[in-house]
């Protein structure tokens, strides 16, 4: 009996790390793989399905930062959203076009507020990170924010963090 009560006890506890782990994926593509020419600059640039699944209970919103490391010294990013409501568990297909109520757009690299895919300087393989941050609070709208200001804000209220990665070359 006593053995029974420690195999059940070891499965509920391996049950409840597996269901905690915080995940963003596409349906597009698998996380390290290519990422498809019609989300790029070289397709359609329209920014490609998302899904999450077991964020925290006490998430208020979601911040998306979607970023290149591998340009040079300074940070790329290509696409900021935040505000995302805490009830959403998506962005579908080309959702940069018709976003969620509520959600804000924060500028990019080109220091404007809208979405650009993937589209590397030159002919070199480059990266593209994904991450999505389960936050407890909303923001107050600021108009396009800085994605570095906005991590600033957000880093207190980060209670987990998922990432998708993907690559691109011409």
């Amino acid at each position: 009996m006593r053995s029974l009560m420690i195999i059940i006890l070891g499965l509920l506890a391996q049950t409840s790390v597996l269901a905690g782990d915080f995940t963003l994926k596409s349906s597009a593509f698998n996380n390290n793989e290519k990422i498809p020419i019609l989300y790029t600059c070289d397709g359609q640039n329209i920014s490609p399905p998302l899904s999450w699944t077991n964020a925290p209970a006490n998430t208020e919103s979601f911040v998306l930062i979607v970023a290149s490391p591998d340009w040079g010294p300074h940070k790329v990013y290509l696409w900021t959203l935040y505000n995302l409501p805490s009830d959403n568990k998506n962005l579908k297909e080309g959702a940069n076009k018709h976003l969620p109520e509520e959600t804000l757009v924060g500028k990019t690299f080109y220091n404007d507020a809208k979405y650009y895919g993937p589209c590397p300087p030159d002919n070199l393989l480059h990266h593209y990170v994904y991450t999505l941050y389960a936050i407890n609070t909303k923001l107050m709208p600021i108009d396009a924010m800085d994605p570095d200001e906005l991590l600033t804000k957000i880093k207190p209220n980060i209670l987990k963090t998922a990432e998708l990665r993907g690559s691109f070359s011409h």
